[in-house]
């Protein structure tokens, strides 16, 4: 009987240890908070791959940036949403847990978890950072324009100079001509993929390209011109489509939209 007591007691002593250590073990993970907009793309830069995705809502569009595995790239779905959370687990193990805002304007556009804070994107087992795409798109902001397309809409006027292909990526030059005197401020530079032609019964079906960079959209003075370079994936554009080149301008009417087909953009060169 005695033995038998004593036997209990360990059993006893051994499962509150066990619990302890339980409890000893476990933390609470804090959430980052972040801002999502309707019009702007955030990037989140992992020091790994990316493996799994949940979004709390589908408010919030998540995507991988296309050839890359550890950029996941935001947007809101609608605006002004309920706020909601995202968690994102990394190869090696790693969980990122996020509380997600809407905001018309986020604050902060690019966040870094590398060790050592520089934004960079695994492409092909090659780090290119943003030193890397300011460099490139120097070079190509001194290219000669061999393509021909543009657009107008009251005095201000949007033309695709060129495209090349240079480390992997498809580099495009857009040049904006403002010919009035109001400054021209613009909001968003927006690529689309889009029918040409739709049956009146079928919504419009739009496949947006994110940009894997694009030089500051500052703003186009009066009876001035400027230049934005975007970089993307490479892609083409199906004999059925087009590609829509949408820039908005920041509390005005101005609004530039460019079509571009399927053999424009076969035009490319290499750099």
């Amino acid at each position: 009987m005695q033995r038998l007591s004593v036997l209990a007691m360990m059993m006893m002593l051994f499962f509150y240890y066990e619990a302890s250590a339980q409890t000893i073990a476990s933390r609470s993970i804090e959430p980052y908070r972040i801002e999502v907009s309707y019009w702007k793309t955030s990037n989140l830069v992992f020091p790994y791959a990316i493996k799994s995705v949940d979004r709390g809502t589908d408010a919030v569009l998540a995507q991988k940036a296309k050839g890359v595995e550890n950029i996941l790239q935001l947007k809101a779905g609608q605006q002004d949403f309920v706020p909601t959370n995202l968690s994102v687990i990394t190869a090696d193990g790693q969980l990122y847990s996020f509380l997600v805002d809407y905001a018309a304007e986020p604050a902060i556009l690019n966040l870094s978890f590398g060790k050592d804070c520089i934004e960079q994107a695994s492409l092909n087992g090659k780090l290119i950072n943003e030193k890397v795409f300011g460099t490139v798109a120097e070079i190509i902001e001194r290219k000669s324009r061999f393509l021909n397309g543009h657009t107008k809409e009251q005095k201000a006027s949007l033309y695709l100079r060129n495209i090349y292909l240079n480390n992997q990526l498809m580099w495009f030059t857009l040049k904006i001509r403002n010919q009035s005197l109001i400054d021209y401020h613009p909001d968003f530079i927006r690529f689309f993929l889009t029918d040409k032609k739709r049956s009146k019964r079928t919504a419009i079906q739009e496949t947006e390209i994110v940009p894997m960079y694009a030089t500051e959209k500052g703003a186009v003075n009066g009876k001035q011109s400027k230049l934005f370079v975007l970089a993307f994936t490479p892609f083409t554009v199906p004999s059925t489509q087009q590609l829509i080149i949408q820039v908005g301008e920041q509390g005005g009417g101005r609004s530039l939209l460019l079509k571009v087909n399927h053999r424009e953009v076969l035009k490319a060169r290499g750099l």
